[in-house]
């Protein structure tokens, strides 16, 4: 089951990536360097909604796994309630926080529309990506990254179709394209989630009944904080580039830090099919196993750094060529990033093992340093 999860994650991801990549010059070119800066600046906020779980997602993750390697499926799905519970009534706070952000956040005020689009339709669906976790967590993952990629396949496929028939694409229209197809692959993951903890639309009555396990929250709070410390350190780029700079710059920033954040997808997409397999093996008290698992993602993480640092010679190049010189970098620039995402890459082998065994207390305190020291420098 690794290699099968290990294998079509990559595919998956692999293809994604590469319908990404495809997609920066066709926007650039049908929306223009500034709306494609704006466009990037909404994307890269919307990912900001998914904190709101606090973390149980992840801790959820291993609670799945545990569940069905005992064949107490109950547990699991005890769980699930308790999760929507809380989902649901963050989902209603963050309609009422969005609702007052026109008045003090400019990039909203100035763009109604496209932040009503985008923002609603994912506050709303927000509780059923819990799909995620479920599907991650009974070791179903490439189940998962097939659901997922149906989202960018779709968009992609949208993009093409007005591209050839030389269509008007306003932003406005590519929110209702990428949300629409984005609202279909998530309600699948869902209902494939569904099937596997055993329950049923009509279930859903149990939520208002149920009682809330806080040991089980307090484990969510601390993958909270590393959650929020990860979309600090990943995302936020893009937003302090637009803040401080322009649009334009956004643009440029975006694609310099995409080309090379999506070789570490890649890698961290086929290195999260460890967590489910360590965390069933932990069950199992199986840790001739768990060193086998992490010695393996650690000889993955050696590759990946050779990798990018021979990719960082001729990232210029095809930046290049990919954006029709309207975007050039230097060589200088390409090697730091090679850098930076193959330091990343060997953290997060030791993440997954620290993550399948719960052990977030010093994560914590290493994410919220580098947190902190983000902004000024």
């Amino acid at each position: 089951m690794l290699a099968k999860n290990f294998s079509y994650s990559i595919v998956y991801k692999i293809l994604a990536l590469l319908i990404s990549l495809t997609l920066v010059p066709l926007l650039i070119d049908i929306l223009g360097v500034e709306e494609y800066g704006l466009w990037v600046t909404f994307t890269s906020l919307l990912v900001w909604i998914s904190l709101f779980d606090f973390g149980l997602g992840y801790a959820f993750k291993n609670t799945v796994s545990t569940s069905l390697a005992n064949s107490a499926i109950k547990n699991a799905q005890q769980e699930t309630f308790q999760i929507l519970k809380i989902t649901f009534f963050f989902a209603f706070v963050l309609l009422v926080v969005f609702a007052f952000s026109f008045l003090f956040i400019e990039i909203f005020s100035n763009n109604i529309y496209l932040s009503l689009i985008l923002f609603i339709p994912f506050i709303l669906t927000f509780p059923i990506k819990l799909g995620s976790p479920i599907l991650q967590g009974a070791r179903k993952i490439a189940l998962e990254s097939g659901l997922l990629f149906l989202n960018t396949l779709l968009f992609f496929i949208s993009i093409l179709i007005i591209k050839f028939f030389n269509l008007k694409l306003e932003i406005v229209d590519l929110a209702i394209l990428f949300v629409m197809s984005y609202i279909l692959s998530t309600f699948l993951v869902w209902l494939s989630a569904m099937r596997i903890i055993e329950i049923t639309w009509i279930d859903f009555k149990k939520i208002s009944s149920t009682k809330l396990d806080f040991i089980r929250i307090q484990m969510g709070i601390k993958f909270f904080g590393l959650q929020l410390s990860s979309l600090v350190l990943y995302s936020i780029g893009t937003i302090i580039v637009f803040s401080n700079l322009n649009a334009i710059s956004a643009a440029h920033f975006d694609v310099v830090n995409k080309i090379f954040l999506a070789g570490l997808g890649i890698f961290n997409i086929g290195i999260a099919v460890f967590w489910p397999e360590i965390s069933h093996s932990l069950e199992k008290k199986d840790f001739h196993r768990i060193l086998k698992l992490y010695l393996i993602m650690i000889g993955l993480s050696i590759i990946f750094l050779i990798c990018s640092i021979i990719f960082s010679f001729f990232a210029p190049q095809i930046i290049a060529l990919w954006t029709n010189n309207k975007i050039n970098v230097s060589q200088q620039e390409t090697i730091w990033f090679a850098l930076l995402v193959s330091i990343q890459a060997t953290a997060y082998c030791g993440a997954v093992v620290l993550n399948a065994f719960e052990k977030i207390t010093y994560q914590l305190l290493i994410s919220i340093i580098a947190t902190i020291l983000m902004l000024p420098l």
